[in-house]
């Protein structure tokens, strides 16, 4: 493992946003390697509202799987564990030199940007986080259909059965069709029939019996059928989650309205599944408030 105390990162950007009347702050920052040679983005966000205070980090620059819905960009490389924790490290020295000391932050979400578990210093990177800070950490991936992301589960799952601060886990399902699923990413993706059998392995493996979750990323053109999947990937082993798609650089899609995730949200409940359901219209507009030492290329 690389000095997890060296700084490879340099900042090109970073906002902070305040809403007075919801009590939400925020402070996102867009970062990029020092070595390399044509700038390059990584992303990681603190954002704090009620009793949610979270690190969102990101695991490699750009990603593997390339979803039509997602501005990740192109692969370009892996994070090493040292850039992954200096991520959470300038989330702290900014927070402090805005005035917002981030204290209390309770979870650290491996969701910001890349597939963790396509990451061959997946593990290390986990170590290395939970180490430095011992929170709840959740876990999100697409399930790629490979062996590596086999064996970082399969590590996953025997480290959450110690770790007291606890571990969620999150599948971007995306359809409920499952070759608009698989249609919708550049690699091959885990069937059904497999996410199934990791439900049941997920849900009797994990020390308080906590489910994984099913994200919907909802856009107007979404294809959810919560019927279509209640048999395959039941409410017995998966909580759902609708995810008002939020627009990351990506043109022509627009989020899906209001009524029709209100409907689907009954839809889920009506067939047995506890939802989570976020709305795209809590996600704030940020304000540049600190200079990088690069050219921003947003």
């Amino acid at each position: 493992m690389n000095n997890l105390e060296s700084d490879n990162l340099d900042i090109l950007k970073i906002a902070h946003s305040f809403d007075a009347q919801t009590g939400k702050q925020s402070i996102a920052a867009i970062l990029s390697p020092k070595d390399a040679e044509e700038t390059h983005r990584v992303t990681c966000t603190w954002y704090s509202n009620g009793s949610r205070n979270i690190f969102e980090i990101s695991s490699q620059i750009g990603c593997r799987i390339g979803c039509v819905f997602c501005g990740c960009g192109k692969f370009k490389r892996d994070l090493m564990p040292n850039e992954v924790l200096e991520q959470i490290k300038i989330l702290q020295r900014t927070g402090e030199q805005a005035g917002t000391p981030l204290n209390g932050v309770n979870k650290i979400n491996f969701t910001d940007g890349g597939e963790i578990l396509f990451n061959p210093n997946c593990i290390d990177i986990i170590r290395a986080v939970t180490a430095y800070l011992p929170l709840k950490i959740k876990i999100s991936s697409v399930m790629p259909d490979a062996e590596i992301v086999r064996e970082n589960l399969d590590w996953i799952m025997n480290f959450m059965r110690h770790y007291t601060q606890g571990v969620v886990f999150q599948i971007s399902l995306y359809s409920t069709d499952e070759e608009i699923r698989q249609a919708a990413s550049n690699r091959k993706l885990m069937s059904f029939k497999e996410l199934h059998q990791f439900g049941e392995q997920w849900l009797n493996t994990h020390p308080s019996r906590r489910k994984a979750t099913l994200t919907f990323t909802l856009t107007s053109k979404s294809h959810c059928v919560p019927e279509e999947i209640a048999e395959i990937l039941p409410p017995s082993l998966f909580v759902v989650r609708l995810h008002g798609y939020k627009p990351n650089n990506v043109e022509g899609i627009e989020p899906m309205d209001s009524e029709m995730r209100g409907r689907l949200n009954k839809k889920f409940q009506d067939l047995g599944y506890t939802t989570i359901y976020d709305d795209p219209d809590d996600f704030d507009n940020k304000q540049l408030i600190i200079g990088g030492t690069k050219t921003s290329v947003l």
